[in-house]
C-alpha cells in the first residue's frame, strides 16, 4: 500500500465501503473560504470512507463532521480501464473518474503542486455538468481531457493554454466550413481503402503485439467508424481519437488551407495538399481508435503497452511513418523549394484509386516534422512563430 497526494486544485475521489467510485466536487459544496485554504495547502491524501459527505479540511488537519464516522486509508492510485463497448452514460462516468486519477498521477502535476486552480475551472465545470447526463459535446470534451490527462507535456504555459481552451470544442457553426463535403467524401473513401486499412491493421498488431485484433477491421471502418468535425480555439489542434470515431478540427483545416493560398499555388494543388494532410490525420487518429478497441480500453497509453515488436512511443506516428516513410510536415514541405508537388499529387490520386502504391520519400522531397510528440491520442502541435507567419 502507498500514500498518494493530489495537487490542491483537484477534486477528491472517494471510495465507499462497497467499492463504488464517485467524484465529489469539493468546490461546489465547500465554502469559499475553504477554497483559499485548499489553494494554500499543496497536498492532501486520498481518503476512503463509508459516506459520501465530504470532510472539512484545513491546512493543518482533517476535521471530521461529528455525526459521521470515517476511515482514513492509504490506497494505491490505479489507472482505470474503460471499455469502449459500455453504454455512453457508463463510459462518460468512467472517463470523469479517469481524468481525475490520471491528472493526480501525472508527473507534471506531482512536481508542480502550485499550479493555479483557476486554470482548472473549465474542467471542474465540465465534471459538474456531466454528473447526471452526457451530451455529444460533453463527451467530446471528456474524451479530449482523458487523452490530455495522460500527456507528458512539461510546460506550464502549454498546460494552462490547453486546460483553458479545451472548453471551446463545439459542433456549432460548422456550416461555415467550406471543405466539409470534400472532407466527408474523402473520409468515406479512406474507410474502404484496402491499402490504408491493411496499413492500420499492421501497425496496430505491431503496437499491441497481438496476431488478431478481435474484430473485423474492414467491417468496423466501413460500418461503424464515424467522423466528427468540430470547431476549437486551440491553435495547432488537428484532431483526437474518439469512441468508434475520430474528431477533426475544422478550424485547423481551414487555417491550413489559408496558409496554402498563395498566388504561386493553384487552388487545385492546395486542395490536394489539404487531402494529404487529412489522410495523415485519418491514419493517425484511426490507429489510436483501433488500438483502444483491440485492447478494450479507452484509457490505454501507447508508451505503456508492452509491445514485443519494438518500443513504440506514439501509435499514430507509427502509422504515419508506415505510409509516408517519415512524419511529414506538409506546410513546411510546400514551402521547401525542392518539394516535388507533382509526385505527391500523383501518389494521392493513385492511392485514392485503390492502387497499391509505396510513397518514395526521397523523390517527394518532403520535409520531416521533427517537432515534439506529447504521447497522447491527440494530434496537437504547438505552432512556432514561423508556422504562424506562413
Amino acid at each position: 500500500m502507498a500514500t498518494f497526494s493530489l495537487p490542491s486544485f483537484l477534486v477528491l475521489e472517494f471510495t465507499s465501503m462497497t467499492g463504488h467510485h464517485d467524484i465529489v466536487h469539493l468546490m461546489s459544496r465547500w465554502c469559499s473560504s475553504l477554497l483559499s485554504e485548499l489553494n494554500s495547502y499543496p497536498r492532501y491524501r486520498i481518503v476512503s470512507f463509508g459516506d459520501a459527505t465530504p470532510p472539512c479540511l484545513t491546512p493543518t488537519s482533517i476535521k471530521w463532521l461529528p455525526k459521521f464516522s470515517y476511515q482514513i486509508a492509504e490506497i494505491i492510485l490505479n489507472v482505470l480501464k474503460i471499455s469502449p463497448n459500455d453504454d455512453q452514460s457508463s463510459i462518460g462516468l468512467q472517463i470523469r473518474d479517469s481524468i481525475v486519477t490520471n491528472l493526480a498521477s501525472n508527473t507534471f502535476f506531482l512536481q508542480n503542486s502550485d499550479f493555479k486552480f483557476e486554470y482548472f475551472k473549465n474542467l471542474y465545470s465540465l465534471l459538474v455538468s456531466t454528473s447526471m447526463s452526457i451530451e455529444k459535446q460533453h463527451l467530446a470534451k471528456l474524451i479530449f481531457m482523458l487523452h490530455l490527462s495522460k500527456s507528458d507535456i512539461d510546460d506550464r504555459d502549454e498546460w494552462s493554454n490547453l486546460l483553458q481552451l479545451f472548453d471551446s470544442i463545439n459542433f456549432e457553426e460548422l456550416k461555415e466550413f467550406e471543405f466539409a463535403d470534400i472532407i466527408h467524401g474523402l473520409f468515406k473513401q479512406l474507410k474502404v481503402n484496402e491499402s490504408i486499412t491493411n496499413l492500420i491493421e499492421e501497425s496496430v498488431k505491431e503496437i499491441t503485439a497481438q496476431n488478431l485484433l478481435g474484430f473485423q477491421l474492414e467491417e468496423f471502418l466501413k460500418n461503424k467508424l464515424s467522423l466528427n468535425l468540430f470547431n476549437c480555439e486551440i491553435v495547432g489542434l488537428r484532431g483526437f481519437a474518439g469512441i468508434d470515431s475520430i474528431y477533426v478540427n475544422s478550424v485547423d483545416l481551414s487555417s491550413f488551407f489559408d496558409k496554402l493560398s498563395k498566388p504561386s499555388i493553384h487552388r487545385d494543388t492546395a486542395l490536394g495538399i489539404l487531402k494529404l494532410e487529412f489522410i495523415r490525420i485519418y491514419i493517425h487518429e484511426v490507429t489510436h481508435v483501433v488500438v483502444r478497441k483491440c485492447l478494450n480500453d479507452l484509457n490505454v497509453s501507447t508508451p505503456t503497452i508492452e509491445s514485443k515488436a519494438k518500443n513504440i512511443n506514439e501509435a499514430g506516428v507509427n502509422s504515419e511513418e508506415k505510409l509516408f516513410g517519415k512524419r511529414i510536415s506538409w506546410l513546411s514541405s510546400v514551402n521547401y523549394k525542392f518539394f516535388n508537388v507533382k509526385y505527391c499529387l500523383e501518389f494521392l490520386d493513385d492511392l485514392l484509386k485503390g492502387e497499391k502504391v509505396e510513397f518514395d520519400l526521397d523523390k517527394s522531397k518532403c520535409v520531416e516534422n521533427t517537432n515534439r510528440i506529447f504521447s497522447m491520442a491527440i494530434d496537437y502541435e504547438k505552432p512556432s512563430f514561423a508556422q504562424l507567419e506562413i
